[in-house]
């Protein structure tokens, strides 16, 4: 098992290799979009300073306008927005707007009737003309839409026609300046939330034609900035930070590597979202890419994927003929959208085909050579299959977060007592922290196992818990690194055997003493 810095090399060994398959595309660019992206990278200050999650939302409450950068084909920018915006408004009285630069102002009487419910979000999207004015994924402005919707909060559009035009990204800084301008005028105790590509967030550009027009405070917040990733100071773990401050009213959120940002784009430019994946053949690519990176920073061979099969989100719909053993398993992951390794079938599932469902793929790819043709088991042996899928993936993507033992008991807290028996999620969320009860604390568990897919579900949160605490372990324990290796190389198909496992896994996570933070603590 290699160390901190190995496993980083393969995250530039991802980006590097989706860099050069973008280079076709990047000479495409306008001159005009390149010289923006030069005026956008040397605005970036060379140094920056780590800081918290409290430390932003505590400045942002003090602004009056706060840019959050997007990069358009990245989900992750609008979850981030999202993310940012909620626990903002927890922590302030102030009424609150959202202003979108992906749809076009003239369309602001469709947008009041959509939050007035009079159309649905679909009739907005037509009337909006959405996919010809703008080519990024509705779905990612959507959830936006819907929030703002439930929320009843006022939604404003920024952009202008005349894409491609000359001198057309000046023109939109200057009409989104503008506007966003008039609503503080007048709304003056409106805070407003500017969801606006990244490369626009640059000093000279839209903040300078904001700041030309109106007094109030503005806060920039950058989203997943390579070059501030990789020059970003490390943190004691051996992680990159998840804040960082670049100057007084200026900061960039940390929340997902740089190469996930490319393979967004690249998926996006080659028309391959994940809507659009219609064969498992078409994601064999690039779990395979992720399997032999992943094997490489875990010092094993890489996977032979023909050796198992790997099927897709089209398939899962179209069910199958599969083993007694194995049915349960299919169940679980066609009811909850969950990858899973299918013994018998010796197949991996993956119903969703987001990066981060690729790469648990690629890990569980790595597991099943030992484990392959194995009945289907509960218990220790899923859990171990479990943690092996999500401690690969977060091997891969270390800003991946599960859901900790602290989420599950804030949830359970905020269930009344009595409705708790009759809470499914409650009920699952009990049974994993029962599971966890004697591996991360060494005492005994009361908790009844459950029935069927709620049983096997219950067994993936604890296993990704799991796998969550044994990657922090990892940066500080070489036992923890000989353990990973004998997780991803031990046969498991012998109960006993699969308990021991994972009873010495527990116990090397007790030693380390880790408790990382979950969802809820982070962007």
């Amino acid at each position: 098992m290699r160390g901190p810095d190995a496993i980083e090399r393969s995250h530039r060994k991802l980006f590097l290799a989706l860099q050069k398959e973008l280079r076709y595309l990047e000479s495409a660019k306008a001159s005009s979009i390149r010289a923006y992206e030069r005026a956008f990278k040397r605005s970036l200050p060379a140094r920056s300073t780590t800081t918290t999650k409290a430390a932003l939302v505590s400045r942002a409450k003090g602004a009056e306008v706060i840019l959050v950068g997007d990069f358009h084909p990245f989900r992750q920018s609008q979850k981030g927005f999202l993310r940012l915006l909620k626990e903002v408004r927890g922590r302030s009285a102030r009424p609150s707007a959202i202003a979108l630069e992906c749809i076009q102002q003239e369309f602001q009487t469709h947008v009041d009737y959509y939050l007035q419910g009079l159309i649905t979000a679909e009739e907005l999207r037509e009337e909006t003309a959405f996919e010809d004015n703008w080519p990024f994924p509705w779905e990612n402005y959507r959830e936006l839409l819907e929030y703002a919707k439930a929320e009843k909060i006022p939604v404003v559009p920024l952009n202008i026609p005349g894409r491609g035009a000359p001198g057309e990204l000046k023109a939109r800084d200057e009409a989104a300046a503008q506007r966003i301008a008039e609503v503080a005028a007048e709304s003056p105790k409106l805070q407003i939330f500017t969801l606006y590509g990244e490369l626009h967030l640059a000093a000279p550009h839209l903040p300078a034609s904001l700041r030309s027009r109106i007094k109030k405070r503005v806060l920039i917040v950058h989203q997943n900035e390579t070059q501030l990733y990789w020059s970003a100071p490390r943190l004691k773990n051996g992680d990159r930070p998840e804040v960082l401050r670049l100057r007084e009213d200026e900061y960039c959120v940390l929340n997902a590597v740089p190469w996930m940002k490319l393979r967004a784009f690249l998926d996006w430019a080659e028309g391959s979202q994940e809507d659009d994946w219609d064969d498992s053949s078409d994601i064999n690519g690039p779990v395979a890419h992720f399997a032999a990176l992943l094997a490489e920073a875990l010092l094993l061979e890489a996977p032979a994927l023909d050796r198992i099969e790997t099927r897709g989100p089209d398939e899962l719909e179209e069910g199958g003929v599969f083993a007694r053993s194995d049915r349960p398993l299919f169940a679980h992951a066609r009811k909850y959208h969950r990858v899973s390794y299918l013994p018998a079938a010796q197949a991996v599932v993956v119903p969703t085909l987001s990066t981060n469902a690729l790469t648990e793929a690629a890990a569980l790819h790595l597991w099943a050579r030992h484990n392959g043709g194995a009945q289907s088991q509960l218990g220790a042996r899923l859990i171990l299959q479990f943690m092996a899928g999500f401690l690969g993936s977060k091997l891969l993507n270390p800003k991946r977060k599960c859901n900790e033992e602290a989420d599950m008991e804030a949830y359970l807290a905020r269930l009344p007592r009595e409705k708790r028996a009759l809470d499914a999620k409650g009920r699952i969320f009990q049974r994993a922290l029962g599971i966890l009860k004697p591996l991360l604390h060494g005492k005994r568990s009361t908790a009844a196992p459950l029935d069927g897919g709620r049983e096997i579900e219950a067994l993936r949160l604890a296993g990704f818990v799991l796998g969550n605490r044994l990657s922090v372990s990892l940066r500080r324990s070489k036992s923890a690194a000989r353990i990973t290796q004998e997780l991803f190389t031990s046969t498991v198909a012998d109960p006993k055997v699969a308990a021991k496992l994972l009873n010495r896994i527990g116990a090397e996570i007790r030693a380390q003493s880790v408790a990382p933070s979950g969802k809820e603590s982070g962007f």
